[in-house]
């Protein structure tokens, strides 16, 4: 094994180790912080960087839904609305899939993952990722809820590393309905997110590589 590889590795171990670590956002004993009249999002910019890592489960977002293709935006990186710059690299190929807003405001945090679509009326579910590349990955169908197994707690999707890609998730329905997004994500204090930034990473079939990802299905 030649050194970038055990530099990866190393890196790979030291991630899980703050994942598995991490503290639930719940659990935070949120007296001990001035946090009155302050925003869900503002509490957890607030406590942050008291903690490695910290995590929200099962955050969900509520979209409505035409007949046939929907692109549904999921990108919540640095913000604390319900829609995103779209900066530079993929905007107008980004700009034209006409995203679908959530009906709530997503939560900003530096990793996703557990992702999972409910509804009626779905035939398919896929995340799509633009790179140098368009990526789709599909969801399962699990007991008539859609569910993403490709991103885990241990190794979710690092979003942090990924300034120069997009994604979003494309669902295929054949009537107009009303679906639940829920996913769980990771707030790094600023000293970890600045390492997942600063770094490569390659995981199994998903490579993290000078801001780009690459994904070997």
């Amino acid at each position: 094994m030649n050194q970038e590889s055990l530099s990866n590795q190393k890196l790979i171990q030291e991630l899980i180790k703050i994942q598995e670590n991490a503290i639930s956002f719940n659990k935070i004993d949120k007296s001990k912080y001035d946090l009155k009249n302050l925003s869900f999002q503002e509490q957890i910019g607030t406590v942050r960087n008291y903690f490695d890592c910290l995590y929200y489960d099962n955050i969900t977002n509520n979209y409505n839904l035409n007949s046939g293709i929907n692109n549904l935006l999921i990108d919540c990186r640095g913000i604390s609305m319900n829609c995103v710059g779209f900066g530079t690299g993929n905007e107008d190929r980004l700009k034209k899939e006409n995203l679908i807003k959530p009906n709530d405001k997503l939560i900003e945090g530096n990793t996703i993952y557990d992702l999972k679509i409910k509804g009626e009326s779905i035939k398919d579910v896929s995340i799509i990722i633009l790179g140098d590349k368009e990526y789709s990955i599909k969801f399962e169908n699990i007991n008539d809820q859609w569910i993403l197994p490709f991103f885990t707690k241990t190794k979710p999707f690092l979003l942090s590393a990924i300034p120069w890609n997009k994604f979003y998730i494309k669902i295929i329905t054949d009537k107009a309905c009303n679906v639940n997004y829920s996913y769980s994500l990771s707030i790094f204090s600023h000293e970890i997110n600045n390492k997942i930034v600063m770094n490569n990473w390659k995981m199994d079939k998903i490579e993290y590589k000078f801001g780009r990802v690459i994904i070997n299905q």
